[in-house]
């Protein structure tokens, strides 16, 4: 069965006491083959809802979007894929001036937090005791606990067998309850946005691996995030990934094969997050490098953190090239002045600092940003690969027609076409022909001629 271009709606019934606030909706692209399993899951969580006498799980089922998946050669669509739109709306319930903020989980000896949408907890709670309760002030084993917070801004961290002494309310219990399940209908949303069968066994992958084929992809896709997916219907960098890693003996898997290349870039990634993320006191990172660091910590890499297992590598590559602009920046300052004239062909000297592939419609595009021996940034619009990615670090020749001059952020750029990088005997010519001083023009000779007789007596 397909749900398609309908509106399913379940209202909340249930625990009449406490206020009910509203949450920031959260939207997910399921594709059309896990549309179905996505909605029986949420039934199933409504029917545990009423049991449990808490908020249903209240979600919308958008109208049906086409988004490409496969081009010809010329660009042309030969493939669609269809996928909903799917908004949750969670709610927060408060009682006495408490509200659930964060559950805290511990991890080894480290704490992950996750808190409820739309709420920001202090960076200091990954410092906390997982196993602590402000309530019974006792540690004990304890899988996760809760941390509450008051209108008046105070919190506290309480176990879930306190809750009802802590907050005296005989639906103390279903704070807790309705957040995880919340928790788990937006698992069961990111499971379906990238498009992983929800009718299987859950399988995780190991971390090294997957990084592997994170860089891989990213070499040959770029990089697209979550966000970016969601927002262009693409599919992102991660779930590529994932779909590569489950697949067996595909076309696919043997094109996203990582290389020596690949494998070293994602052996870095994994040292470098580790030493500036986690070599950090835990209250100086921020939320994104304490999960980032999280994610990948680890042998086994789960399906929710695979978003953030990627990010790693594209982290470690931007921080690459942001090393080698201050590199270049001590031997070449930059200026805020254009290359030649518009129209003209002219060589230059310049080392490329950054290639980052855009994949549209109608092909590839790959846009290089170089920075010329006088310090003049020059962006060229490549069709396919191009130059390729930034492997070579020293100052290269090119040839290249001036296309326009603007501006990017504040700073002057030179837009270039028919770039044409000048190799080995062709660059022996060239740099002949550039040391060699400019030939000035000789004034042309007037024009004299001998006078006629004529003209001797008129000039008399």
């Amino acid at each position: 069965m397909t749900i398609a271009s309908t509106t399913v709606t379940t209202a909340a019934t249930q625990v009449q006491a406490g206020e009910h606030v509203p949450l920031e909706p959260c939207t997910y692209r399921v594709a059309d083959q896990n549309l179905r399993g996505l909605v029986e899951a949420l039934e199933r969580l409504n029917k545990r809802a009423t049991r449990l006498s808490v908020p249903l799980i209240r979600y919308t089922v958008g109208e049906v979007v086409a988004v490409p998946t496969m081009k010809d050669k010329e660009g042309n669509v030969t493939a669609w894929r269809q996928v909903h739109p799917v908004t949750l709306f969670p709610e927060r319930i408060k009682l006495k001036g408490w509200s659930l903020a964060a559950v805290l989980e511990g991890v080894s000896d480290e704490v992950m937090v996750r808190c409820v949408p739309g709420v920001v907890v202090d960076p200091k709670a990954r410092s906390l005791d997982p196993s602590y309760c402000d309530h019974c002030r006792t540690s004990r084993k304890r899988t996760e606990t809760f941390l509450l917070h008051h209108d008046t801004g105070a919190t506290k961290q309480v176990g879930r067998q306190c809750l009802k002494d802590f907050l005296g309310h005989q639906d103390a219990g279903s704070m807790a309850a309705y957040a995880e399940m919340v928790f788990e209908a937006m698992a069961l949303g990111d499971d379906a946005d990238d498009s992983r069968s929800t009718g299987s066994a859950r399988q995780y992958a190991a971390v090294g691996r997957f990084l592997q084929l994170v860089a891989a992809v990213i070499r040959l896709d770029g990089w697209v995030s979550s966000s970016a997916a969601k927002a262009g219907g693409k599919a992102s960098t991660a779930s590529v990934a994932q779909a590569a890693y489950w697949a067996k003996a595909s076309a696919m898997q043997r094109h996203y094969a990582p290389t020596d290349e690949d494998v070293a870039t994602a052996a870095a990634a994994h040292a470098w997050v580790s030493e500036a993320f986690g070599g950090k006191p835990v209250e100086q990172r921020s939320d994104y490098e304490h999960n980032a660091w999280l994610s990948v910590r680890g042998e086994v890499l789960g399906d929710k953190h695979a978003g953030l297992a990627a990010s790693v590598v594209a982290a470690w590559l931007r921080h690459q090239d942001s090393l080698r602009l201050q590199a270049l920046a001590g031997r070449v300052k930059p200026v805020d002045a254009w290359l030649a004239t518009v129209g003209e062909c002219v060589s230059f000297y310049a080392t490329l600092l950054t290639s980052k592939r855009i994949d549209g419609l109608y092909g590839t595009t790959t846009i290089h940003r170089m920075l010329t021996r006088d310090g003049v940034t020059v962006v060229w619009f490549a069709s396919g690969d191009g130059l390729g990615s930034v492997e070579d670090e020293g100052e290269r020749l090119f040839t290249a027609t001036i296309k326009r001059h603007d501006e990017f952020r504040g700073a002057k750029q030179t837009t270039v076409s028919r770039l044409v990088e000048a190799r080995d005997e062709a660059r022996t010519t060239l740099e002949a022909k550039l040391a060699k001083p400019a030939r000035q023009k000789k004034p042309r000779a007037t024009a004299t001629r001998k006078l006629s007789s004529q003209d001797q007596r008129l000039a008399g």
